[in-house]
């Protein structure tokens, strides 16, 4: 009967760890899509926040 309980307890840690390993995995493809995918975004936003800046006061004044 303890072995069985071992070998029961055993195939949960198997599950266990190859779920965890499932998740880091998960997390490792995020992390690396985030920082490619969104680099040039962030140029972007960076472009277009700055531009935003300077073209406030044109729009301020049209909006009222």
């Amino acid at each position: 009967h303890a072995e069985q309980l071992v070998q029961q307890s055993e195939e949960q840690n198997d599950q266990l760890r190859s779920r965890s390993q499932e998740n880091l995995n998960n997390m490792q493809n995020i992390t690396t899509k985030f920082s490619t995918n969104n680099y040039e975004e962030r140029q972007n936003y960076a472009y277009n926040s700055s531009s935003r800046s300077t073209n406030r006061t044109s729009s301020s004044s049209s909006q009222n």
